[in-house]
């Protein structure tokens, strides 16, 4: 389930309780996928929001088109837990000081499942939404986020 921490199996323990029937996970993935870009949509436009607010409180006499410096944090996390530096993925945050709304992410990806199999099987990836985007090692994700963040 999309950022819910529960998977599949959790889901039908939950739905059984309730007497409703389970979701087969192949349905339960084609779902996920669907609402997946509306989501993602939404916290794009959230993103925009939250940076116009963190400009309007950073300096509310700016004009429209004037740059404005804007303090910020930013917290970067992997997959794995621990002081392992070899996961997969990344996300990265950058949270407006004065509004605490989040005004930009990134992610760092460095495997695809549907582009690993159909290299294994040989043949070209079906179309999907592919989110490969990083090489490097993963300690250098967070860095990387935090630039493009900055910018």
């Amino acid at each position: 389930m999309i950022h819910a921490g529960i998977g599949p199996t959790a889901l039908s323990n939950f739905t059984s309780t309730l007497n409703i029937p389970p979701m087969h996970h192949k349905s339960l993935k084609r779902r996920e996928r669907e609402r997946g870009t509306v989501l993602e949509k939404a916290a794009k436009e959230s993103c925009v929001e939250n940076a116009e607010l963190e400009r309007r409180l950073s300096n509310p006499d700016a004009g429209e088109d004037e740059i404005v410096d804007v303090a910020l944090g930013y917290d970067g996390a992997w997959q794995k837990r621990g002081k392992a530096h070899n996961s997969l993925t990344g996300v990265g945050h950058a949270i407006g000081v004065k509004s605490g709304g989040v005004i930009g992410y990134e992610t760092r990806n460095k495997k695809c499942i549907t582009c690993d199999v159909a290299t294994r099987n040989g043949r070209e990836a079906t179309h999907h939404d592919c989110r490969l985007n990083w090489s490097k090692s993963s300690k250098a994700m967070e860095p990387d986020k935090a630039v493009v963040l900055a910018k």
